[in-house]
């Protein structure tokens, strides 16, 4: 049985989707007694020839590397086409990609090229022996209810929301197999092409890198409360991340957001200001391994999901833990 991955990787190093994907591979390949085959696509040269040899120490059998000058960022035509030829030549059983921006957009297209099903967003796969089948794990209604998907037939494309699986331990005694794939873009109909780049503010650190996140809401009452709670991630080596509520409101950039309809993180510190804690803000950052609230109200949702709260006006109490952590850290 062959598993296969689309691998991300930047200045030569897998990013951690994929080392989460290559850990749930592994896993599965285990139990189906399979091999885990990669798809890398990229420039010509050595960074990704080193990303390649990474994704071997990461457990894959076998990396199917695509490099072409064409493929330096992700357009949805180009990858569409490397990868249907691919899936024709390994005809692979289970396909897994992240659920991320490109995860998103690729799969679904792919699963209309070869007629198969994809279960989008899952959080783990589950594995059906007397059917010989695998299953999405799923949650709808926020968290509330989850569903196991699947399709008919294979190949099974499946999505896996990020930071929901152990990554793959690099190990540089591992053996595989780096394969070089001829490619010509002879043919290809690109619809699309990239004319320029932007930055968006926000903060240097991605959220789903981000050890410490310092999150806020409604209750913050204006764009004003984030530079405070820019500065309380400052101090503490973070970033800062917003409810929907906050974006909606024009009081953050929109890619700071963290939620169902945002993003999903797991830092080892999370604090949620002005935040009530409804379901789906606190699917996105339910696998934080300590959360810290401060909210005026008592009764808000968020108390019963923090280890710790602080009921209080935020203006009162930010300002104060400031110079405690500074002290703190300095010790």
């Amino acid at each position: 049985m062959k598993i296969l991955i689309l691998a991300e990787a930047t200045d030569g190093k897998a990013n951690k989707m994929t080392a989460e994907l290559m850990g749930l591979a592994g896993r599965l390949a285990e139990i189906v007694k399979g091999e885990v085959h990669v798809a890398l696509l990229g420039p010509q040269g050595s960074e990704t020839q080193q990303a390649a040899g990474e994704l071997v120490a990461l457990g894959a059998q076998k990396v199917h590397l695509f490099s072409h000058e064409a493929l330096n960022v992700y357009q949805a035509d180009l990858y569409a086409q490397v990868l249907h030829s691919l899936f024709r030549e390994i005809d692979p059983d289970v396909v897994l990609f992240g659920n991320d921006i490109i995860g998103r957009d690729l799969a679904p297209r792919l699963a209309v090229r070869i007629g198969a099903g994809c279960s989008m967003d899952c959080l783990d796969l589950v594995y059906n022996p007397e059917r010989g089948s695998f299953y999405g794990i799923h949650p709808v209604y926020g968290g509330n209810v989850i569903n196991f998907l699947s399709s008919r037939r294979r190949p099974y494309l499946f999505t896996i929301r990020p930071r929901c699986q152990e990554p793959a331990m690099e190990d540089k005694a591992r053996k595989g197999e780096i394969i070089e794939v001829d490619i010509s873009m002879d043919g290809i109909r690109q619809r699309t092409r990239i004319v320029g780049y932007s930055t968006s503010s926000g903060g240097d650190v991605r959220l789903e890198d981000a050890r410490v996140i310092v999150s806020g809401g409604r209750g913050l009452g204006g764009p004003e409360g984030f530079e405070v709670l820019k500065e309380l991630a400052a101090v503490l080596g973070g970033t800062v991340g917003a409810s929907r509520a906050a974006v909606d409101s024009g009081w953050i950039d929109p890619n700071r957001q963290i939620g169902l309809t945002g993003k999903f993180v797991s830092p080892q510190l999370y604090i949620a200001v002005g935040i009530s804690g409804a379901s789906q803000h606190m699917t996105g950052c339910a696998a934080s391994k300590t959360i810290i609230c401060v909210n005026t109200n008592p009764e808000a949702a968020i108390f019963k999901r923090a280890q710790y709260g602080v009921v209080g006006d935020y203006r009162l109490v930010i300002p104060k833990m400031i110079p405690e952590f500074k002290k703190i850290l300095k010790e």
